[in-house]
């Protein structure tokens, strides 16, 4: 008897899971099963076994994006690999010296291993003691039969990781799975599942669009009216790609005030769930903020989860019943990650003949590059808003969207048109370029400093007096040093030059945020043997074990950095300097050495495109500081030379006569 449980059990769980095949022929007049059969019936299930299949190509010359692994083991994705993206700096060089060469180029990654790691996988299985999670997999079905709804089969832990049955396509761009259970009796009423993965069904004028196409098809034979449901993963495995923080988000796009909108759960958030809990996070049919897609990304890839809806003209999947849901997974004792889930509500299937016999539910998956162009130029993607799945950094409110899109662009524009896809170079032009446009501001506001200065030391021996004489008096100093002000100038006053210097921070956050989202920085390189990645640190050495404060590379970017900024700040006239106390004085040369050195720790692993910006930056201002200077100088000069002093002949003002001596029988009159 217990035997005979497990077999239902399993076989019922493993439905849940998807699956597709030829349909067997059913008797028409196959009586109905009433739930009181069902708790004696014997229902079996056709067992598949472990296969594998790959649709798709790594081979950018055969206009495939990606690659897909699948296994007949829940019906699932095993992997999925990019054509034009790798997992380390060596396996790009290596591909493009052998002119992008797929077959060599596999050739002599397989002959050294340690070195190539082979084309960026963007999705995989997670196996953590035991605990294995595959992207994309059937995870569990519940059957019910009768009047009654009798609850038959329940079993989703059972269900997931078993293989399902493969059957063959004529399509090569497509890969069919199947799995079915019927009755052990003479009708053989049956409910059979499929689950179909196909390349470029939606978007067939597309190649470039980075979607699988996922269908869950469910069948009935049985003579009675059944309810279905369903639990599908969503992807995992995704990687981490931040050198200084994991990036890795989850994403929960809604439809809030008539537009699609996305909830980010963060790596703080996953570190606060509570492992292996599974969170809802919204309903399909939900009457507010219904749920329309979900997914997982990391700094530069993603992938998403779109569930397509019945009716045209819609976003949601209205008339679906379902409820997504995340899940904290381990991949490694210090390596979590989100899980996303959908679990679908009582999907009716009418009797076997039925028009409502069978129902579809379709999935487009997205696994590829978090590429704004692709996500503008794509109209599935460009409407289910993607592009928000590219997160602008925790100062994207300093600036403006358009400012960093417009800027990206014109990099873009450089790189491809000027320098032969050199990311490095047009860094160092929009550099440039931008440096000019506000040379007029930058000059404006050094000339104020110039003249803070010389008015701060023109006025610092009347202050002095003044502080030695009212010093127990702050009413009268505050009253002594306005005089001063109105006089000389309130220094404040001046330092209102320094206002347009201030409207060069949401250009230089537009390009930080920018620089550190873009995925065409990922391995792009400066030079062959130094910076060859913009998207992490320049290592120009590295080692196996991890210094203290440094890491296991020495990046010489940031250092040549620190001195940039050393000399800039050294260069930079000080209000204060002649004038300051030596506590002052101390202070500044204190602030002269701790900037430059907290740059140094913070750009020290940052990406080498957002170090190179700063650093080009920074010298050309000394550059622009030096020239400055020497105008003012020149000026000031100018302005000397032209002072004259007139000589008038007779007696000079009476103030300037020398006194005549008092007499002693002298008195002052009146």
């Amino acid at each position: 008897m217990k035997k005979q449980k497990l077999v239902i059990i399993a076989t019922a769980l493993l439905c849940c899971l998807n699956a597709w095949a030829d349909e067997p022929k059913t008797p028409a007049s196959s009586p109905a099963l009433t739930a009181k059969k069902a708790d004696t019936v014997k229902w079996l299930i056709r067992p598949g076994s472990e296969t594998t299949r790959t649709i798709g190509s790594l081979d950018p010359a055969s206009g495939y994006k990606f690659q897909v692994d699948f296994s007949a083991q829940g019906a699932s994705v095993s992997s999925v690999k990019l054509a034009d993206y790798f997992e380390t700096v060596a396996d790009k060089q290596l591909f493009d010296r052998l002119k992008k060469d797929q077959n060599e180029y596999a050739k002599l990654a397989a002959e050294n291993p340690k070195k190539y790691e082979g084309h960026y996988t963007v999705v995989k299985t997670v196996d953590y003691r035991g605990s294995e999670y595959q992207p994309f997999e059937s995870m569990a079905l519940k059957v019910y039969i009768g009047k009654d709804e009798k609850l038959i089969e329940i079993a989703p832990t059972l269900l997931r990781h078993k293989n399902w049955r493969e059957v063959k396509s004529d399509n090569p761009e497509e890969v069919v799975f199947e799995w079915e259970i019927w009755r052990q009796t003479a009708d053989a009423g049956q409910v059979k599942r499929e689950k179909v993965f196909s390349l470029f069904k939606t978007y067939k004028a597309v190649k470039d669009s980075y979607s699988i196409e996922m269908s869950l098809r469910m069948v009935n034979h049985c003579g009675e009216k059944l309810q279905v449901q369903l639990d599908q993963a969503g992807p995992v495995g995704l990687q981490r790609e931040g050198y200084r923080a994991d990036e890795r988000t989850a994403v929960i796009a809604k439809w809030i005030d008539d537009k699609i909108q996305p909830v980010i759960l963060t790596m703080k958030e996953l570190n606060k769930a509570e492992y292996g809990k599974i969170e809802l996070k919204g309903k399909s049919e939900a009457p507010e903020e219904p749920v329309v897609w979900l997914g997982s990304a990391n700094k530069f890839f993603a992938s998403m989860m779109y569930l397509m809806p019945l009716e045209e003209g819609k976003l949601n999947a209205a008339g679906i019943p379902a409820e997504y849901f995340m899940t904290p997974v381990q991949a490694t004792k210090e390596d979590r990650m989100w899980l996303p889930t959908i679990k679908f509500g009582k999907i009716s299937l009418s009797a076997a003949g039925a028009k409502e016999a069978e129902k579809t539910v379709t999935f487009n998956l997205f696994v590829g590059p978090k590429d704004r162009s692709l996500f503008q130029e794509v109209p599935l993607y460009a409407k289910l808003r993607y592009v928000d799945s590219i997160a602008s950094g925790s100062c994207a409110w300093c600036t403006f969207d358009w400012l960093m899109v417009g800027l990206m662009w014109l990099l873009k524009f450089f790189a491809n048109t000027l320098f032969f896809g050199n990311f490095g170079l047009a860094i160092m032009l929009l550099v440039l370029i931008v440096r000019i446009i506000l040379h007029p501001l930058t000059k404006k506001g050094q000339v104020s400093m110039a003249k803070m200065q010389k008015n701060m030391s023109a006025m610092q021996p009347q202050i002095k007096k003044i502080k030695e004489k009212y010093g127990d008096d702050k009413k009268a100093l505050n009253a002594e040093m306005m005089k001063i002000y109105k006089d000389k100038g309130n220094p404040m006053t001046n330092m209102l030059g320094c206002l347009p210097m201030l409207l060069q921070m949401p250009i230089w956050v537009a390009l930080y945020s920018g620089l550190n989202t873009s995925v065409e920085l990922r391995h792009a390189a400066f030079l062959p043997f130094w910076i060859t990645d913009l998207a992490a640190p320049d290592q120009l050495l590295t080692w196996s074990k991890d210094l203290p404060l440094i890491g296991h590379s020495l990046n010489l970017l940031p250092i040549l950095l620190t001195v940039a900024m050393f000399l800039q700040q050294k260069l930079s006239p000080h209000a204060s300097k002649e004038a300051s106390t030596p506590e002052q004085a101390q202070q500044q040369k204190m602030m002269l050495l701790m900037m430059p050195i907290m740059m140094l720790f913070f750009f020290y692993t940052a990406p080498s495109g957002l170090t190179l910006y700063i650093m080009a930056s920074t010298t050309i201002g000394v550059i622009e500081q030096q020239r400055i200077r020497a105008h003012i100088k020149e000026k000031e000069e100018q302005e000397a030379a032209r002072e004259t002093v007139i000589d008038i002949s007779g007696r000079g003002p009476r103030d300037n006569r020398p006194k005549k001596p008092k007499g002693p029988l002298w008195t002052k009159r009146g």
